[in-house]
């Protein structure tokens, strides 16, 4: 343990000698080297453990006055240097290390340094003892630092004991009990029983002995207790390794005690980042016989999960294996989670939920709740090495809600939270990870589709809001009416939904121009399970802006469908019908109503519109459904009515059981006929007659009244070509009878007077053409009596201008069948009438003539 000290002689002196010139061996030091005369030096050889110390000269390194050099190696010097004194350890045989699970045992102690001073050795059997209590036998000595013997461990029969579990640092009750590792209790815990020796009670254990050595005076070897286990229990592992990391880092492997191989093969799950395994298998370090070390290296962000477990190869030095087919407790493993962070934290999802009061209008609503109030419920998942958010919300043009920040939970919850129609929610998540990085995701939310009922049960449907152009809430009302599908669909639903930019659905504000603005109202109208569809009756959509929601007095509101074959927007009033169009802006209550005929996305836009004075009624009633049943019924009711009504008119006035009936009851039937009938043809165009063009009057005497009654009608026009008055021809029948006798009364040609009356007595019978009788009164026959045509007033005007044009032969009528007689005074319930005409002559009489009929037999014309 002193270092050796040394003297160097030569034989003759020697020149420029150092300490160069000297060779040391392995771990050989040496210090305070001195030069006594030129042949004579001084050095101390020791080394730091227990070892041999060597020196020597090589050749060469030696040389005389004369400069002759030294041929051989010289001066070589070996010697066993102890640094301190002895230290032992015990080895047993078939075991790696000082752990046995039999009873009998072979055990070695070893010294690492002889034990023998000057030949003789001062370590023996009495040197030795095991605690507890344990005979040593067959001690024999196998060199000068290495010893065996022989021990049998003793089992105590404790079947009725049971082990307590206690802290490591308890004190013990008794001389008389033992604390050991046992299965019954944790590793962090110790089993405590009345027992000197291992107990029979507990099949697996680490019960402690000590091997005992006495103090080595003579050798400076202090009294040593050397350590021995009964073990019978299987080792445990752990892992270890930071939670975070930005970087490659340590994964430390350590099992419970020594293992005849420490290193096990690491496991990682999958769904992690990529791990790079060359540098896994490279970076492997023993630490001791029961810990080794690997570094991990992860190539991207994200969560490593690491694990390791216990296998029938994984064995301790005692032979214990984790074999759990044979023994299920010594079932082993451990993991560890390390979130590697090469950057921000992963971005993750965003979900909704939605919850509201299902509507009575609904068609098997999905959106419900417990409660009377609506939900949104906003949850964040996949936010790989994150640790805390931020969350806020933003709507409309621009509302939006705090900034919630140190968000730990991944959920939050909006109470009282009413989403509107085609509005855009847009959820903002930011993530923070453990090194300050952060990650934005953003997700769009819309209302969920909405299902009305549509087959008129419910008429007037308030669908949720929507936002206006100036923030302001927009509610819109659905008008629906019966029979309001005209195609079969099999359940008369309407899906209401807002517009999905993201999903495809066409953008309105790419329209925008100085006479066209789009606003937030934007949605959808689509029929389930069906891809044609046809109204037979319009819908129509009301929405009401408010007082404050409308504030531009030149633009109006206006509907306009997407027309996919055209690419435009039209406006949704065009595609109805005409007799169906309709469309109405209310500028006093801000309310627009339009009908709907096509089923598409729809947009409200602001639209150019001039100012009118004029503010159309406000109409809230829906239209009635031409197929409504009351309406059917009343339509049917009303045409049989109808019906009843003109037959029994039909039955009362034709009369038709009456005989002879065949025409229409006419002016002739009564005896009376026009002018052309009355006046023969060759009269009415005698010279100084009145012209086709001249004015007539007719009168309408009424007896037994003393009032005279004169209309005058429009001018008489003949349809036969006109021609100027000419002379009447002598053959003429009429003129030869009368020309004489007018020129013996007034002894020149004149004109005969046209001025006559003619007074019909109608009889005291009904009207009726073919009765057959003749009238009492007169001796007229009013069957037989020819047809002239009565102008009463206006109408009696035209129809005697249409008897005029027709000349009707006289010649086969009797002259009996028409009286004519002076008009006189008496009352009298017929009528009689009078047609005077005017004289273009001023001489001509006025007033009413009464003409007598012709004595020849022939009808006055």
């Amino acid at each position: 343990m002193e270092p050796i000290n040394c003297t160097l002689q030569f034989t003759q002196d020697i020149v420029n000698f150092n300490v160069s010139a000297l060779d040391l061996g392995p771990g050989t030091l040496l210090r305070n080297f001195a030069e006594l005369t030129m042949s004579r030096y001084t050095f101390q050889l020791y080394a730091e453990g227990n070892t041999n110390v060597s020196v020597e000269i090589p050749v060469g390194r030696v040389v005389d006055f004369f400069g002759a050099q030294n041929s051989e190696r010289t001066a070589v010097f070996t010697a066993q240097f102890f640094a301190f004194p002895p230290a032992a350890s015990v080895r047993l045989d078939g075991f790696l290390g000082p752990r046995t699970r039999v009873l009998s045992n072979l055990a070695y102690i070893v010294f690492n340094s002889t034990t023998s001073v000057n030949g003789k050795s001062y370590f023996d059997a009495s040197a030795l003892s095991l605690s507890p209590s344990i005979a040593v036998s067959n001690f024999a000595r196998v060199s000068n630092t290495m010893f065996k013997f022989n021990f049998e461990i003793p089992e105590q029969n404790t079947s009725s004991a049971v082990p307590m579990c206690v802290d490591p640092g308890a004190a013990l009750p008794s001389v008389n009990h033992s604390k050991f590792l046992c299965s019954e209790c944790p590793r962090t815990e110790r089993c405590m029983m009345d027992t000197v020796y291992p107990p029979t009670s507990v099949p697996f254990l680490e019960f402690p002995i000590e091997a005992r050595i006495k103090a080595i005076a003579m050798l400076g070897m202090p009294a040593v207790d050397l350590q021995l286990l009964y073990d019978t229990l299987w080792a445990e592992v752990r892992l270890t390794a930071p939670p975070f990391a930005n970087g490659p880092f340590l994964v430390t492997v350590a099992w419970s005690e020594e293992m005849a191989d420490p290193i096990t093969s690491l496991n990682f799950i999958p769904g992690g980042p990529a791990v790079d395994e060359l540098a896994l298998s490279q970076s492997r370090t023993v630490l001791n016989a029961s810990a080794f070390q690997v570094v991990v290296e992860p190539a991207s962000t994200g969560v490593v999960s690491i694990f390791v477990n216990g296998t029938r190869s994984t064995r301790d030095t005692a032979g214990n294996s984790n074999d759990f087919r044979l023994i299920d407790k010594s079932r082993t493993g451990d993991s560890v989670v390390v979130q590697y962070s090469d950057g921000p934290p992963v971005s993750g999802e965003v979900t909704f939920e939605y919850t509201r009061p299902a509507e009575a209008f609904e068609y098997n609503s999905i959106i419900t709740s417990s409660g009377g109030d609506p939900s949104l419920r906003v949850r964040w998942s996949g936010f790989t090495t994150a640790l805390h958010y931020d969350f806020w919300l933003r709507w409309g043009p621009n509302s939006s809600t705090p900034v919630y920040t140190n968000l730990k939970d991944t959920a939050f919850v909006f109470d009282n939270f009413r989403v509107q129609l085609g509005v855009e929610y847009i959820a903002h998540v930011r993530a923070y990870n453990y090194w300050g990085n952060e990650t934005t995701v953003s997700k769009t939310f819309l209302h969920p589709p909405l299902d009305v009922l549509a087959s008129g049960k419910y008429d007037y449907i308030t669908l949720p809001s929507f936002i206006g152009p100036l923030g302001t809430n927009v509610t819109c009302e659905l008008i629906l009416g019966n029979q309001t599908f005209l195609s079969v669909s099999p359940f008369k639903v309407l899906t209401i939904r807002s517009i999905d930019r993201l999903g495809g659905d066409v953008e309105p504000c790419k329209v925008n121009s100085d006479t066209l603005r789009c606003t937030d109202i934007n949605f959808h109208i689509e029929v389930p399970l069906t891809q044609f569809m046809v109204f037979r009756n319009p819908i129509r959509l009301q929405f009401s802006f408010g007082r404050k929601g409308w504030d531009d007095l030149y633009f109006r509101p206006q509907l306009r469908y997407w027309e996919s074959y055209r690419e435009e927007w039209r406006p949704v009033v065009d595609s109805c019908p005409p007799s169906q169009a309709f469309e109405m802006w209310n500028d006093l209550h801000n309310v627009y109503i339009v009908a709907v005929c096509h089923l598409s996305q729809f947009s409200v836009f602001e639209t150019y519109s001039p100012v009118t004075t004029t503010t159309p009624m406000l109409v809230f009633a829906n239209p009635e459904s031409f197929e409504d049943p009351a309406f059917i019924i009343g339509f049917s009711v009303s045409l049989a009515a109808l019906f009843i009504v003109c037959v029994l008119c039909y039955f009362v006035c034709r009369r038709p059981w009456a005989k002879g009936i065949s025409e229409t009851i006419s002016f002739r039937d009564f005896g009376i006929r026009s002018l052309a009938e009355r006046v023969p043809k060759h009269r009415r165009w005698e010279e100084g007659y009145v012209t086709p063009a001249a004015s007539r009057q007719r009168s309408v005497r009424v007896r037994g009244q003393d009032s005279f009654i004169s209309r005058v009608s429009s001018d008489y026009e003949d349809d036969r070509p006109r021609r100027p008055p000419r002379p009447i021809h002598s053959s003429s029948s009429v003129a030869r009878q009368r020309q004489p006798a007018a020129s013996e009364e007034a002894g020149e040609k004149a004109a005969i007077p046209m001025e006559a009356a003619l007074d019909v007595d109608l009889g005291d019978r009904p009207l009726s053409k073919s009765s057959g009788r003749s009238h009492d009164r007169g001796n007229r026959s009013a069957a037989s009596s020819p047809s002239i045509v009565e102008a009463w007033g206006d109408a009696g005007s035209r129809a005697g201008s249409r008897a005029g044009s027709k000349a009707i032969s006289a010649s086969s009528r009797n002259a009996n069948d028409l009286a004519l007689k002076p008009v006189d005074g008496e009352d009298s319930p017929y009528a009689s009438v009078s047609a005077p005409v005017v004289q273009p002559s001023p001489a001509a009489p006025s007033g009413d003539a009464h003409v007598d009929p012709p004595t020849n037999g022939r009808p006055a014309s």
